[in-house]
């Protein structure tokens, strides 16, 4: 199968998350202070924030700040967005599948998965799961 590699665009789509992953981790990070939370709860409440966060911004936006900066729009199959439940869990499965739970080392060969099974088939494993679409929304 041919992929169109202009529509895949894993560049602007890790560097979106990059983005969006450093924003989620500052709110864990005032959160924690708060809270006086450290160790496992921290990395517990980074996975929390990210998961909330995302799912809260493309179920109700549609993008987050670095999908809007790099013009990466997640939309389902009618182009409608995503309900929280579905893009909650569509996040889940980027740290699970993609991101192979933020393990240091680990997380580097789940990345490099991801990429060869988005360049390779034109889409990523979540997403193929939640029947989402990826695109470019400007040029």
């Amino acid at each position: 199968m041919e992929v169109n590699n202009e529509a895949v665009r894993p560049w602007p789509r890790l560097f979106a998350r990059m983005i969006d992953h450093v924003l989620y981790a500052m709110i864990a990070v005032v959160l924690a202070m708060i809270l006086n939370i450290e160790g496992l709860l921290m990395y517990l409440l980074v996975f929390g924030s990210i998961i909330l966060s995302e799912g809260f911004l493309l179920s109700n936006w549609g993008y987050t700040p670095g999908k809007w900066i790099f013009a990466v729009q997640v939309r389902k199959a009618n182009s409608q967005k995503l309900a929280f439940a579905e893009a909650a869990k569509r996040t889940w499965r980027v740290i699970l599948e993609g991101l192979w739970l933020m393990i240091p080392i680990f997380s580097i060969i789940g990345g490099l998965n991801s990429f060869v099974y988005l360049t390779s088939k034109g889409n990523t494993s979540w997403d193929e799961k939640g029947g989402f679409i990826v695109r470019k929304t400007r040029e």
